[in-house]
């Protein structure tokens, strides 16, 4: 199997690229998710508190998406 650093190094440039794109859209989704989430149970709670006190609420349910939040 004789391939040429050159095409490895080309290679390993784009998968590193996609991984860089999977991961953007992975935490923008997620973000959104928790969000999401973040906006029900303050609906459920009945006040209109931080985002800081919903994401106390949730941080059990956070850390389970990734814990990146």
């Amino acid at each position: 199997m004789g391939l040429s650093s050159k095409c490895i190094r080309r290679w390993r440039a784009r998968t590193q690229m996609w991984e860089r794109k999977r991961n953007r859209r992975w935490q923008a989704q997620t973000k959104g998710d928790v969000a999401m989430h973040g906006l029900r149970e303050r609906e459920r709670c009945g006040h209109a508190a931080g985002w800081e006190e919903a994401r106390d609420k949730v941080c059990g349910w956070v850390r389970v998406r990734g814990g990146f939040l």
